[in-house]
């Protein structure tokens, strides 16, 4: 019952958040995901996961995994890394697919595809088989759909790639139903402002929100509970947001100009 009503409320909040803008942007941290560490012995396997919530509705959507396992083939035989890097969705063919990859697009390419699987390889190298789906790479988009019943919401998820590590940087998702998405847009004009956001940088040290803002700025921010209650506005002063009088705990912080916003979720030591 509680995951249900922090579901409804982050909802609610998102909703109320996209009267004036269908896209939502989030800046992820600088999120890295890698194989695990160490090599497992025979038959050992092992995975690591990256879960995302793109819609930020409160329940993950999609999530990458990093598989490593060992296989030996015969008493005699030496045995063989298995390694697989993919990109899953939870809610049912949301990824853009072609020959076992999913599609990654450059920016300002329209979020796409004839195919649309419930996974895609990033990388695959097993005994016999190798997949480099286009490997290494810098600043390209995954692209994502969400499905309900007869609505189609298109988004993207920005990384770079290589075929031992994957480094997430941010992703954006439009809320208006069958409408299409541009790889790195994040506004309604349909023009990507991925060059603005490389040159803003938005990080929290533990007390305080710092804006580095570059060519963007933004004058008000917002401050939502776990549970998606408000805790408090206010005007952004001096790139700074103070938020060391706040409790423990998990918050959504909600930075504003007139044309953009930026989501980041923080955590309160």
């Amino acid at each position: 019952m509680k995951d249900i009503l922090l579901s409804t409320l982050l909802f609610l909040m998102t909703i109320a958040l996209n009267v004036n803008s269908q896209i939502l942007y989030t800046d992820i941290t600088d999120t890295i995901l890698t194989f695990p560490e160490g090599t497992p012995g025979i038959l050992d396997d092992t995975t690591n996961y990256f879960y995302f919530d793109l819609n930020t509705d409160g329940t993950n959507d999609f999530y990458f995994y990093a598989h490593y396992w060992e296989e030996w083939l015969s008493p005699s035989a030496p045995e063989y890394p298995y390694y697989v890097m993919q990109l899953v969705s939870i809610n049912n063919q949301g990824v853009p697919w072609y020959e076992g990859c999913a599609i990654d697009f450059g920016l300002n390419d329209t979020i796409q595809s004839e195919s649309w699987l419930d996974q895609g390889l990033l990388y695959l190298d097993i005994f016999g088989s190798n997949h480099n789906c286009n490997l290494p790479f810098q600043d390209r988009y995954m692209g994502l759909r969400i499905s309900e019943s007869s609505a189609t919401y298109y988004g993207w998820i920005r990384l770079d790639a290589s075929s031992d590590t994957l480094f997430f940087k941010d992703m954006a998702y439009n809320s208006l139903a069958n409408d299409i998405i541009l790889a790195g847009q994040t506004n309604l004009t349909g023009d990507s402002e991925q060059t603005i956001y490389d040159e803003a940088r938005v990080y929290f040290n533990g007390r305080d929100i710092i804006i580095e803002p570059g060519n963007v700025s933004f004058n008000s921010y917002s401050v939502f509970s776990h549970t998606g209650k408000e805790i408090e506005t206010g005007n952004v002063s001096s790139n700074i947001i103070k938020l060391s009088h706040l409790k423990s705990g998990f918050y959504l912080v909600i930075l504003k100009n007139r044309n953009v916003q930026l989501v980041t979720k923080i955590m309160i030591l």
